[in-house]
């Protein structure tokens, strides 16, 4: 298993696809700050005496962090998809399994390293955000009446923004590995939870608390998802406080049910048809 493990991990680090996210994201991770930096200045004491401390000190690291969380997750899926259809778009599939017939063990690992390569490089491209951030802030800005944990709450956000991009990017895998393709993969993915979960819940909000972007959106920004149906008001038209209708509790449980429904089909599918 170690040789398999070590065998797949080498192969993914030989993509084209990972070099490229990085070198990609950190360019444009530093023309972002830059152009932000360029379009800032130093306040004066008097601006800063007044500033909104929610919106205009250092403590803004970890909402830019939670902001850019779409942008992570759907690099991860993106890395996670092109991982998991190269070998079928590469026609090496069927030496893979002449070396380890065992298909599930196959797939499992491939899935640990995918894992670990999306986890690495979402939460490195979110430190190079931070340093990048800092550094701006510290040229171009103030970290007057920033928060001691800032930095850690910063990171906190960070990695709960590469777990959920971990989780879409197994999806993304087990949905490579049932349609044999990349663009299978990153099509379906796409069309479904942008398209169809956003069609969804603007016809049907109360069913939020079943869709996969919601939940990673809840895990992310740690706040709940609230009933705001006409049971927010009570009989005197005076307004309530709704009813959670998707806490961070079942956000995880929605999230790991996701992942386990499709890895499940997926592997149902790898074991029973041909590779050829």
């Amino acid at each position: 298993m170690i040789d398999l493990f070590r065998s797949e991990l080498l192969r993914a680090r030989s993509r084209r696809i990972l070099p490229m996210m990085l070198v990609g994201g950190v360019l444009l991770i530093m023309v972002a700050m830059v152009i932000a930096g360029a379009n800032s200045h130093k306040p004066t004491p008097a601006q800063i005496a007044s500033a909104d401390a929610a919106f205009k000190k250092f403590r803004d690291l970890a909402l830019v962090i939670e902001h850019s969380g779409t942008f992570v997750v759907l690099l991860g899926v993106a890395l996670a998809a092109s991982l998991g259809g190269a070998d079928w778009s590469a026609g090496t599939m069927t030496t893979l399994l002449t070396w380890e017939p065992r298909r599930i063990r196959v797939l499992l690992i491939r899935a640990l390293v995918v894992a670990f390569l999306v986890a690495v490089v979402t939460f490195l491209l979110q430190g190079v955000l931070m340093a990048t951030f800092s550094l701006a802030v510290a040229l171009r800005g103030t970290s007057l009446g920033a928060p001691p944990g800032l930095v850690g709450t910063a990171v906190q956000t960070a990695l709960r923004v590469s777990t959920v991009s971990v989780g879409f990017g197994l999806v993304a895998l087990w949905v490579a590995t049932i349609g044999r393709s990349t663009v299978a993969a990153l099509g379906v993915l796409f069309g479904y939870l942008v398209l169809f979960e956003g069609v969804i819940a603007g016809f049907r909000p109360s069913i939020q608390d079943r869709l996969l972007v919601r939940a990673g959106g809840v895990i992310v920004s740690q706040q709940p998802i609230y009933d705001q149906g006409p049971g927010s008001f009570s009989s005197n038209g005076s307004f309530t406080q709704p009813p959670v209708l998707l806490g961070l509790t079942e956000a995880w449980v929605v999230a790991a049910v996701y992942v386990v429904v499709v890895m499940v089909l997926a592997l149902l599918v790898f074991r029973a048809r041909d590779v050829n």
